[in-house]
């Protein structure tokens, strides 16, 4: 996805997508999975693929039986409505997850219908909830501290109670409070 696409963009090329593969839908899973030297047997999981999406009314689901996937999102349409269904693996997942993504996916539609010029990064998914508790709960990093000790001491304190335990982490990169101390020192 583009820094500045827009959800218009996104179905067009969505849609293109599609067409491409609707050209090679009749290739069949087993070839490809040769081909690519997967092992599979009509006992175990579908190799392939976790997430699948399927239009009842134009996609038969008998082809997909096997497949087993961890989340099935299955839309029908109903005269002028589209009327949406989520299966899923409920070892993988909670109840409440899915219903997050749902809600989510319900959303995202609700705006991006509404204008459908909309960039991508523009379109807020989160609830009010849920943006309150990412951007404010979550964050709250206010702290009591020792009105009576300075930074240098409460780092000295930090490095005599956890020498070995990370203090900067940087890409790939860190240093221990140790050795952050040590390199201070110098």
């Amino acid at each position: 996805l583009g820094d500045q696409m827009t959800f218009k963009q996104l179905i067009l090329q969505v849609r293109e997508t599609v067409i491409e593969a609707d050209e090679n839908q009749n290739f069949p899973i087993e070839i490809i999975l040769q081909k690519l030297l997967i092992p599979y047997s009509k006992e175990d999981d579908f190799p392939l693929f976790d997430v699948v999406i399927l239009l009842e009314n134009i996609q038969d689901k008998r082809y997909i039986e096997y497949i087993k996937p961890s989340v099935l999102f299955s839309f029908s349409e109903t005269g002028e409505f589209l009327k949406g269904m989520v299966i899923y693996n409920s070892l993988l997942y909670r109840k409440n997850t899915v219903e997050r993504i749902a809600d989510h996916f319900t959303r995202l539609l609700e705006k991006a219908l509404f204008n459908v010029d909309s960039q991508l990064m523009d379109i807020d998914i989160l609830s009010r909830e849920e943006s309150q508790q990412l951007l404010y709960d979550l964050n709250e990093t206010g702290g009591e501290y020792p009105e009576n000790k300075t930074i240098q001491e409460l780092f000295l304190l930090q490095v005599e109670k956890s020498p070995w335990n990370a203090a900067v982490i940087h890409g790939e990169n860190h240093l221990t409070y140790s050795d952050l101390n040590e390199k201070s020192d110098r």
